[in-house]
């Protein structure tokens, strides 16, 4: 089954459309990276999918179904979202910022109400901490969000994406401003979690972290160029395609190097 099905779908914001007649599908239980140079349409498409944004026209199908047909509610459940651009409240613990990603949770808005974690359930402590366990961020669910370093925030942001328990988890650019120990520890996360049985859809602009993903979809002017392995995508031909420039592509321990020519 594909945990995606995007289908002539067109979205505009204003005036401007970004995206044009776009054809995609994304295959379930995979890592999937979306790349395409800066104004492509990938965090437009990330925000279709959530359905964040009205297509003018086409339709996306979650799991085999109109994703229009999901209650809030209910989409919450399947769908998760991580957006390291936000920002976050300092003087809640790790634990309380975690436990806002239950659905049941999802309408505790920072700051309005004491304790974000009154009112849950068992269940809800129960997949908090399997969330700071499986993030390894449980030894400090005590210390206050202001006292994190980056690479520890987007830990506990992951945390409380999978709090959710959702089938889905997208996420828009989550290595940026990361040094490269954090992106690798990121992915390393990611794909453990994929092997459990999630599905995980990223924009990235690095090509190599890229080539670690199972699928990878290539994004130019609003449309998809290509979708497919590492092997099917990363090729000379169609970087310089997506990204107007030349590359060379070697295998090495058997998985793409993308080489910008000089």
């Amino acid at each position: 089954m594909k945990s995606f099905e995007v289908q002539g779908l067109s979205v505009k914001i204003g005036e401007k459309e970004i995206l044009t007649d776009l054809q995609a599908s994304f295959p379930e239980g995979k890592l999937c990276a979306i790349l395409g140079a800066n104004g492509a349409g990938k965090s437009t498409l990330l925000k279709a999918l959530l359905g964040w944004l009205k297509p003018t026209k086409g339709k996306v199908q979650l799991l085999g179904r109109p994703l229009s047909s999901y209650p809030r509610r209910e989409r919450a459940q399947v769908l998760a979202y991580l957006d390291q651009t936000q920002t976050l409240p300092e003087d809640l613990t790790v634990e309380q910022l975690v436990g806002l990603g239950r659905p049941q949770t999802g309408v505790w808005l920072w700051g309005i109400l004491p304790n974000p974690l009154s009112g849950t359930t068992p269940e809800d402590e129960e997949a908090v901490t399997w969330a700071l366990h499986r993030t390894d961020t449980f030894r400090f669910k005590g210390r206050l969000v202001g006292e994190l370093s980056g690479g520890e925030k987007q830990r506990v942001l992951l945390a409380r994406a999978l709090a959710a328990k959702p089938k889905v988890l997208l996420l828009d650019e989550p290595t940026n401003h990361m040094d490269i120990a954090y992106q690798a520890d990121l992915i390393r996360l990611l794909k453990r979690e994929v092997e459990k049985g999630l599905t995980v859809i990223l924009v990235v602009h690095d090509l190599n972290l890229a080539a670690l993903a199972d699928h990878i979809t290539l994004m130019h002017s609003g449309q998809v160029i290509q979708q497919g392995t590492p092997q099917d995508t990363l090729t000379p031909a169609l970087l310089q395609e997506t990204y107007g420039v030349q590359v060379d592509v070697v295998t090495h321990q058997g998985r793409q190097v993308v080489i910008l020519r000089g």
